[in-house]
């Protein structure tokens, strides 16, 4: 199972290159499928290595040295280097928190195909085909437009929602209540 932080990580001739993308999920698969990645080279060389590096406990607030490095898949390709590989993952990685969490005190918009894994602060709208896969703790959602889908974790008004096509998927409770489109008068 892919979690965030997903990676996948290549060798080019001047070293280790990280891949992600801020608008795709983290699936090791679609960051593989957005790269036009093969797995091996015509030799039948293992040409990537899928890795993560996860905060502990879930907790996105922890410090960034704090958060866990680990590969994700069995076969090591032979230019494999755990420590370099792990340097090169926290190097990447407070871009990557920048633009796929949003943290308690932080503000922004999230449009056009951004990809959020985490928001638990202010969000100021979403539109476009954005996509924000986890909202808790006191996260602030105040507008969605155009085709955005939105988990969240939390009670959100349905009031927010300004186009047909925008999605809340309401799991606070139990069932889970999907809000489409602006509520009706």
């Amino acid at each position: 199972m892919c979690n965030p932080a997903s990676f996948v990580i290549v060798k080019e001739s001047g070293g280790l290159r990280v891949l992600w993308d801020k608008t795709i999920s983290e699936s090791h698969e679609d960051i593989i499928s957005h790269f036009s990645l093969s797995e091996q080279n015509v030799r039948g060389d293992f040409t990537f290595m899928r890795v993560e590096i996860v905060p502990p406990d879930g907790d996105f607030t922890a410090p960034l040295d704090a958060w866990v490095f680990h590969r994700d898949q069995d076969v090591l390709p032979v230019w494999w280097d755990a420590a370099a590989a792990e340097r090169a993952v926290r190097a990447e990685l407070p871009a990557w928190l920048a633009a796929k969490a949003i943290l308690p005190g932080q503000s922004r918009a999230v449009y056009g195909h951004d990809y959020i894994v985490y928001a638990a602060g202010v969000i100021e709208y979403v539109s476009d085909s954005a996509v924000i896969k986890y909202v808790g703790g006191s996260a602030v959602i105040k507008n969605v437009r155009g085709s955005a889908v939105i988990i969240a974790h939390v009670p959100l008004d349905p009031s927010i929602i300004r186009s047909v096509n925008a999605v809340i998927i309401d799991r606070s409770e139990s069932p889970p209540i999907a809000h489409i489109g602006p509520p009706t008068k």
